[in-house]
């Protein structure tokens, strides 16, 4: 080690080549500032051109038709004949090329597995979006002649890419009911439970609803924000892709994080005894409850914007706070072995794949020994500026590497939940 710390032994990575924007291709002729600024995410926006404008995975031989996306594709699957029924009748498994020569409308949930290139599609997409990773999905839609979708909106945001023949796509907003929480839904279809707190005020009528067609030929692009109106109708034979964008909405974010922040307290965490008992029993039960709800009231008020938002890992751990907090993995260990220029470590670490391996090997400077034993030998949650007074004689700068690197050699985790206010 030259200068006595220890990232000095981390190697230097390359930063990737500026990547492509892959939105530009899909709004193209238009700019993606004009598209983010004034369509994304709450107007209808389409596109026109050749297939060939668009990134390579459209041209791709697997996407080249709907029989050779066919034979390669293995999962479930939904049919029906939308021109009939806004039923879909899904399976677990059946040749979807079969179901297509019958006549029907076939959906194909998730193509990701079977088209090389289309993980790293959704990926870019999700960033020029400024989406949460994984949060887009691929999906194919192909109907015979004359058929297609029956009038519904979806619960995500849809880009409709059409790959080959020509289809009428309807669309209308439907100003009843703003960002819908949840399922596909449309007339003749059973609402889902989580439709009634969303709709007290009634249930939307597309029979109210103006919509405008927007016809789809190879090459064809439609955004079509959640919560809008649409139905299809097939020309020719056609086969379009649609990309599903579900990003986690604040109530999802919120109940993720207030369940993590009320696990902390063993009141909320206990069972309802006696609830169901005689009235004793249930009187009790219902003073333990309301001491608990008293606690998760205040606990509620320490979630932050940020909790709900957070920044990637890698961008937390380039800016730990005294406030960041971390824990020992319970499947990493620290071994240190005494060598002719001090001490040594080893942190290995469990793989599910591979079983326990080593992720980090370094020399330990005599005045970072302690810090590392204790973490070595710690298995409680701690914010960095606690482990920065316990050893005060290390510069808080430093505690910020030895925390970097113990967590990217997966020896820490970076704890992601707020901490429960101490009673």
């Amino acid at each position: 080690m030259n200068d006595g710390s220890p990232v000095s032994l981390l190697r230097t990575v390359s930063l990737p080549a500026a990547r492509a924007s892959v939105l530009r291709s899909l709004v193209a002729p238009e700019t993606t500032e004009r598209f983010l600024r004034e369509f994304w995410p709450e107007r209808v926006f389409h596109a026109h051109g050749p297939l060939s404008r668009l990134p390579a995975l459209f041209t791709s031989p697997e996407l080249s038709s709907f029989h050779a996306l066919a034979s390669q594709y293995r999962g479930p699957l939904g049919f029906g004949r939308g021109a009939v029924s806004p039923r879909m009748v899904t399976m677990q498994e059946a040749n979807p090329a079969h179901l297509y020569e019958l006549g029907l409308s076939v959906y194909l949930p998730d193509i990701e597995a079977a088209v090389p290139g289309a993980e790293p599609f959704l990926r870019a997409l999700e960033r020029d979006l400024g989406l949460e990773e994984f949060s887009c999905h691929i999906t194919v839609w192909a109907s015979p002649r004359a058929d297609g979708a029956s009038v519904h909106f979806d619960a995500e945001d849809v880009i409709s890419v059409q790959l080959a023949g020509t289809k009428q796509f309807e669309v209308a907003p439907m100003k009843e009911h703003a960002f819908p929480f949840g399922m596909q839904f449309g007339p003749g279809a059973a609402p889902f439970n989580e439709m009634y707190p969303q709709l007290e005020n009634g249930f939307p009528d597309p029979e109210r609803a103006e919509f405008q067609t927007v016809e789809m030929k190879p090459g064809s692009v439609l955004y079509v924000p959640r919560g809008t109106w649409h139905r299809t109708r097939a020309e020719q034979d056609s086969f379009a892709i649609s990309i599903g964008i579900r990003p986690p909405c604040v109530v999802d974010a919120f109940l993720d994080q207030l369940r993590y922040l009320l696990l902390q307290d063993p009141e909320l965490r206990r069972p309802l005894y006696g609830a169901r008992g005689d009235a004793k029993q249930r009187q009790g039960a219902m003073e333990r409850v309301q001491k608990a709800l008293h606690s998760a009231q205040a606990a509620v008020r320490t979630i932050s914007p940020a909790d709900l938002a957070p920044l990637p890992e890698p961008e937390r751990l380039k800016n730990i706070q005294r406030s960041t907090r971390f824990q020992r993995d319970l499947g990493t260990r620290i071994d240190f072995e005494q060598g002719a220029g001090g001490e040594f470590l080893q942190v290995k670490a469990w793989s599910q794949g591979t079983g326990l391996q080593d992720t980090l090997k370094m020399n330990v400077p005599p005045q970072y020994s302690k810090t590392f034993r204790w973490l070595a030998g710690s298995t409680i949650g701690f914010s960095a500026g606690e482990l920065a007074d316990r050893f005060p004689e290390v510069p808080f700068a430093q505690h910020q590497k030895i925390l970097d690197v113990l967590t990217r050699a997966r020896y820490l985790r970076l704890l992601w939940f707020p901490k429960l206010p101490q009673r």
